[in-house]
């Protein structure tokens, strides 16, 4: 009786315990992947957002191999909880990014506003030019020292937009010839439609310009310039 009743006893707690396995304590092997990936579905285990979870890791941890037509899934070595820590940390970390790309371009427009300060550029011509191997757009850029200290050289980006404020092509900008505070003067540049495909067929009042300066340099040596760019 006793031989029994410890029999008994074994086989209540063989059965209790694999009826309160968690399925996040489930590894995932190449033999059983596709019959967990069924019981992940049905599973009473997982709420709704760690199934969105396991989801968005199958998508990222199988991307490659979605690109060249297979199928995303869970890959194997790991326990189904695990790879749902890992998905939750991953986005952490990613919001973390973005609020440091937010910062960091925020800190960068603030730079930029107060270089404009210094050197002010606007877009005076625009005009369409045959060339010997590419047509190209001659544009002409007046710029101002606003600041009252001589400028040696300065640079930056010019970005092309359309009128509602999209974006077209961005160039770079770079003028080496000394400029007196308060002074205005001009500069051309050639901007082929082979580099610059967004401007063919443009005119003047077709497009608005950007600009976007780097760095400043002063006639006594001082400089300026937008970190991190």
């Amino acid at each position: 009786m006793k031989r029994f009743l410890g029999v008994l006893a074994l086989c209540v707690a063989v059965v209790w315990g694999s009826s309160c396995s968690n399925i996040k304590s489930k590894k995932v092997t190449d033999a059983n992947k596709d019959r967990v990936l069924g019981e992940i579905s049905t599973s009473k285990d997982l709420t709704d957002e760690e199934k969105q979870l396991l989801v968005a890791y199958a998508m990222r941890q199988s991307l490659s191999a979605v690109f060249q037509g297979g199928k995303p899934g869970l890959p194997s070595g790991k326990t189904i909880g695990e790879m749902i820590d890992e998905q939750r940390a991953w986005k952490v970390q990613q919001r973390q990014e973005e609020e440091r790309q937010k910062k960091l371009a925020a800190e960068v427009a603030a730079k930029q506003a107060e270089l404009r300060n210094v050197i002010g550029v606007a877009l005076y011509s625009f005009t369409q030019k045959k060339g010997f191997m590419s047509d190209y757009i001659e544009a002409g850029y007046a710029y101002e020292n606003r600041s009252d200290r001589d400028v040696r050289a300065f640079e930056g980006d010019v970005a092309y937009k359309d009128v509602l404020g999209n974006q077209l092509e961005e160039t770079s900008l770079k003028v080496l010839t000394p400029i007196k505070a308060g002074q205005k003067a001009a500069v051309s540049d050639s901007l082929p439609f082979i580099a610059y495909p967004g401007l063919r067929d443009k005119k003047l009042e077709d497009v608005k310009i950007e600009w976007r300066p780097k760095k400043i340099l002063f006639a006594d040596g001082a400089s300026a310039e937008v970190a991190g760019q």
